[in-house]
This record gives structure tokens, C-alpha cells and sequence, in this order.
């Protein structure tokens, strides 16, 4: 109980000083978020221009980045689509980094999982911003089961805030159900070396046999 209750108190130190609205972070995130936003926009509409651009929006402050860009036939003008750096692109990272980061373990495995996983949450990130983009151009055109898995796909990424969440649990999760380590971050299957089975031996006791030569294979001679 100890252990656990001093991961969760060093999860939630790491979690709460990552989504703190730090002034200068929140501006990097921001920068980020709109400069990704504007890829994936650039993606979708090749041969009309887009803008990404910050936004203000008193009744919901965490709206802080618009996308404009211009609609079809059906959607005469521009489409105005706002969207949300902090819980669409910062949320699910910091709580994978304050996982992780809580987490026991030898440093050089833990950042290579934890770039992987980041590597996976951002690509979902950007899927889940696709999908909103998607989302807000759909026309008169567009085909009824598109514009369905359009509207699952942004009730569960987007609308979802929960999935910001549980995301980066699932990954954490599983990687502590495939890779359990020991307490001292050796893996628990790590074979003994020979001056540690010496240690061992003098340490319970020398009242058997040398235990290296008991390690060592056994051979069947036989005689003619």
C-alpha cells in the first residue's frame, strides 16, 4: 500500500505541473497544435488555401485555435472549425508522461516505451483532428454511412474527453502486464551469476556442495 500510494502522489505531483496553464508552455503547445492543425488541413484541401489562427471564445475559454477554410458547393463560404490544443493534443501526453514518469523502473526502457507511446497517442491525436475537420465539412454530397462513421468517429475521439484519458492508461497498463520488472529494475527471470550464487552459498550456508559446479551440466561417462 505504501508503493502504491506514493505512485499515485508523484502521478498526480507530475500531472498537475504538466497541465498547469503555465503561460509560456500553453504558448508552445499552442504554437504546436496549429501548426499540426494546419498540416493535416493542408492534407485535406490541396487546391484551396487555408488558415489556422488563433482564437479567443469567452463561454468556452479552451477553444483556442480556428481553422478556416473554404466549403463546397453545398457549403457556400468559408467554414469556420475551433478547436481545442490543450485537451485534443496536450492532455493525453502529459498523462502518459506522468505514468511513466511515476512509474519505478530503469530509466533507458521507460524512454524507450514512452517514445513509442508517445509516437502512437500523437498519431491518434491527429487522426481524432482529421476526423473533426472531416466532420465539419460534410455536405449535402456526401454519402449517409460516411457521414455516420463521421459522426462515431468524432462523438468517440473528440467529443469523448475521457478517451484523452483512457488512452494512455490502456498503453501504460499493458506495457506493465507485458514488461513486469523487479523491484530493483532487473527483470524477474534474470539468471543468477556465478559470484552471486558464491554470495548466496556462503551466505545460507556451506554445508553443500560448490553450487557453480551444481550449475554447471552434468556428464554421463561411459566406460568400454
Amino acid at each position: 500500500m505504501k508503493k502504491l500510494g506514493a505512485f499515485l502522489l508523484r502521478f498526480a505531483l507530475i500531472f498537475w505541473l504538466l497541465v498547469w496553464p503555465w503561460s509560456g508552455l500553453r504558448m508552445a503547445i499552442s504554437a504546436g497544435f496549429r501548426a499540426q492543425a494546419a498540416f493535416l488541413a493542408g492534407l485535406m484541401h490541396t487546391h484551396c488555401p487555408v488558415r489556422v489562427e488563433p482564437f479567443s471564445q469567452p463561454h468556452f475559454p479552451g477553444l483556442d485555435t480556428l481553422v478556416v477554410m473554404a466549403g463546397g458547393p453545398a457549403l457556400p463560404g468559408l467554414v469556420q472549425i475551433p478547436l481545442d490544443s490543450v485537451s485534443q493534443g496536450w492532455i493525453p501526453l502529459a498523462m502518459l508522461l506522468a505514468l511513466f514518469l511515476a512509474t519505478p523502473g530503469p530509466w533507458a526502457r521507460r524512454g524507450r516505451v514512452l517514445l513509442a507511446g508517445a509516437l502512437i497517442i500523437q498519431c491518434v491525436m491527429a487522426a481524432a483532428v482529421w476526423v473533426h475537420l472531416a466532420y465539419g465539412l460534410i455536405d449535402g454530397r456526401s454519402p449517409a454511412w460516411f457521414g455516420l462513421l463521421l459522426l462515431f468517429a468524432n462523438r468517440l475521439l473528440v467529443e469523448n474527453l475521457w478517451f484523452g484519458f483512457v488512452l494512455p492508461f490502456l498503453f501504460w497498463a499493458g506495457w506493465l502486464a507485458l514488461g513486469i520488472e523487479g523491484d530493483a529494475g532487473a527483470p524477474l527471470d534474470r539468471r543468477l551469476s556465478p559470484p552471486e550464487i558464491q554470495g548466496l552459498w556462503h551466505r545460507f550456508g556451506s554445508g553443500a556442495r560448490d553450487p557453480v559446479k551444481i550449475m554447471q551440466p552434468s556428464r554421463t561417462i561411459i566406460k568400454e
